[in-house]
């Protein structure tokens, strides 16, 4: 299976979501940067909302990435790194794959978009408009 390893990160410029290659800078170590894969630009973005593909994709085609809020079967869950693996804590505690639900469920946000959402999981506070 080839596996793409691409990114998405918020410019610290312009806010908006850069989608493509992520590095670290050399000379500037705490810097963090995304080269665009339509036109190969380079930007800089904020190193906390850097996420990768999880090459998973919800029951309407759109690709799973880190941190994306997703509801499944009536609940909000959040995608997570864990286990060599993506996935998500289920209400009791106990770790989800994302595999296995990835296809019915639905991508409804972000943490960095909707941060308010992180801990109460409400869907009136998500906007959906933003990923």
């Amino acid at each position: 299976m080839n596996r793409k390893m691409e990114f998405r990160g918020k410019d610290v410029e312009s806010d908006r979501w850069i989608y493509g290659y992520y590095y670290r800078g050399e000379l500037e170590p705490d810097k963090a940067f995304i080269i665009c894969k339509d036109s190969y630009d380079e930007y800089e973005v904020i190193p906390e909302t850097i996420g990768q593909f999880t090459d998973l994709h919800d029951k309407n085609k759109k690709e799973y990435c880190h941190k994306d809020l997703f509801r499944h079967m009536g609940n909000i869950y959040c995608v997570e790194y864990n286990f060599g693996g993506y996935g998500f804590y289920a209400k009791n505690q106990k770790w989800e794959w994302l595999y296995f639900v990835s296809n019915t469920s639905e991508i409804i946000g972000n943490v960095y978009d909707n941060p308010e959402s992180k801990d109460n999981r409400n869907d009136s506070k998500i906007k959906t408009d933003t990923i």
